[in-house]
């Protein structure tokens, strides 16, 4: 009797503390979609959670932190929702973990997520992406940021930085194209970079020196690539999406 309320009693735990399950909308998302993740969790105690915190961790991870907050009681399922957004073509592993107190390690669960280009778009023949990554990136090197205009298939890049006597300039691309490296079996945007100073007549004017070729193209959730050749050299950085 004693071990029948004992194999019992461990499953009813087990049931409380059943892996929750994941799920995305939509189904099979593309790059245009704005992708919900939705954790249901159907132990008994109907525990309620709300997202905390989402971040990108490379190459291809999103992690989720969840923070449980209380137990509804019994009900048939609890549902909490967070929006990934809209991510580049390409296959992720989504880790929620559950900040559940007393619980040491806190449990993570796993879901892959595949996004695709829909049927026809995305090969190498297309004319321009299905995203835009306009916006504010850091590079990781301290004093430096680049700002990113696009339009459909031209962009605009500005890498703000100091030059080697510690004076600011700006170093731009002002012509990128969208287009299929078949190389790299990519696409990017490609352009020539300049290193643009404000003259010393009056008024003043813009002189432009021209550097040599630049890319920068997507490389996960929130980062892009950027590589140029600078006074010789090849410049390669990592650009990470700055939220205010």
């Amino acid at each position: 009797m004693r071990f029948t309320v004992l194999v019992l009693l461990a499953s009813l735990g087990m049931a409380a503390h059943a892996a929750p399950t994941l799920s995305f909308e939509p189904a099979n998302p593309t790059p245009a979609d704005t992708i919900v993740l939705t954790i249901r969790d159907s132990s008994p105690t109907c525990p309620v959670f709300a997202p905390a915190s989402t971040r990108f961790a490379p190459p291809n991870e999103i992690r989720l932190v969840v923070s449980h907050i209380g137990d509804c009681g019994f009900a048939p399922f609890s549902e909490a929702r967070a929006t990934l957004g809209q991510l580049p073509a390409g296959t992720y592993n989504v880790v929620v973990t559950d900040n559940a107190p007393g619980i040491t390690p806190p449990p993570g669960y796993t879901q892959p997520l595949t996004v695709s280009f829909p049927a026809g778009a995305g090969g190498p023949n297309a004319a321009a992406p299905l995203e835009n990554y306009a916006g504010h990136y850091l590079t990781g090197q301290n004093g430096e940021g680049v700002f990113i205009e696009q339009f459909g298939d031209k962009s605009f890049l500005a890498l703000a930085s100091y030059d080697s006597e510690g004076r600011p300039e700006w170093l731009v691309m002002p012509d990128g194209r969208w287009r299929y490296n078949a190389i790299r079996s990519r696409f990017e945007f490609a352009g020539s970079m300049y290193r643009t100073r404000r003259g010393q007549e009056s008024p003043p004017a813009i002189h432009a020196t021209p550097l040599g070729a630049g890319v920068w193209y997507p490389a996960g959730f929130e980062t892009a690539m950027f590589e140029a050749t600078i006074d010789g050299r090849i410049v390669t950085r990592t650009l990470r999406r700055f939220r205010f």
